[in-house]
């Protein structure tokens, strides 16, 4: 009896551990994992802090933010909204530390720089407010928004900075002039190109007043280019030969319509317009 007693037992706590085990699997399947309700729950206290901070509810604000540090929230962003939170409350060391803490945390998490800047320019520590605008000037971007600002406090404080922006802006001022140059020249370049091959397919075509027009607009945008002076060579090579031919058939009906003369005079004018050699064809 006891024997049968203590097998029913044990079948049915073997039943039951399966049963959990099944359980434990399908929640692992078709549940968030812990750590993804933790970020949930960090996040969403980050939120509410931002809300209330927005309202003016700072001390709410802060609670929020802690709470979100608290579950895991170890962000930059975090640290420096904890650390303005502080400041508008009036509590500026442990601002300074929350600000320091962001940056160490993410150091190309610029708003805690100007945060810092302004806190120590506030408390007339002149040196370490210089420290950190230059920071946050070294590691903006050009489209940064609050380049723009950090630099007027810069010029305002720092005498040294003066000079060496008053470099920079001459230096970016010449690279542009630079770059628009080259830009202007790839145009030209361009441009003359476009017009070297309109006067190739002029002189295929025979139209050799065409081709040499081409040819010398293509050299007004690139004087002295080799290639283009053969082109536009060509081009009076083969307008030349062109007036020859047709001075030589002058010629050819005066001689048969029995004016020597004439036609003397037509060869005459054809010896000074014989082109002295051929031009190579490009490569």
């Amino acid at each position: 009896m006891y024997y049968h007693h203590y097998t029913i037992r044990e079948r049915i706590y073997y039943l039951l551990t399966v049963f959990a085990i099944l359980s434990i699997f399908v929640l692992s399947i078709h549940t968030p994992s812990f750590s993804d309700i933790f970020e949930e729950t960090s996040e969403d206290y980050r939120l509410k802090g931002f809300e209330e901070q927005q309202k003016g509810n700072l001390d709410q604000a802060l609670t929020y933010y802690l709470k979100a540090v608290t579950l895991g929230d170890g962000s930059a962003k975090i640290y420096n909204d904890i650390g303005v939170t502080y400041e508008h409350l009036g509590i500026d060391q442990r601002a300074e530390e929350f600000y320091m803490k962001a940056i160490r945390t993410d150091p190309n998490y610029l708003p805690p720089y100007t945060n810092l800047a302004f806190l120590y320019q506030k408390h007339d520590q002149k040196d370490r407010a210089i420290l950190f605008f230059r920071e946050r000037y070294q590691l903006a971007q050009k489209d940064d928004p609050w380049r723009a600002r950090v630099v007027q406090e810069l010029l305002r404080l720092d005498p040294s900075f003066r000079e060496e922006f008053l470099q920079t802006v001459l230096e970016e001022a010449n690279a542009e002039l630079a770059r628009r140059r080259q830009e202007d020249l790839q145009l030209q370049m361009m441009r003359a190109n476009n017009h070297y091959q309109r006067g190739l397919a002029f002189l295929q075509e025979k139209r050799h007043e065409e081709a040499l027009n081409e040819f010398e607009q293509a050299l007004i945008l690139t004087p002295n280019n080799p290639k283009l002076v053969q082109g536009r060579e060509r081009a009076l090579y083969a307008k030349r030969i062109e007036m020859i031919r047709l001075r030589f058939e002058d010629a050819m009906d005066e001689m048969e319509t029995g004016h020597l003369e004439s036609a003397k005079s037509i060869f005459q004018d054809i010896l000074t317009i014989i082109p002295r050699k051929p031009v190579a064809e490009p490569e």
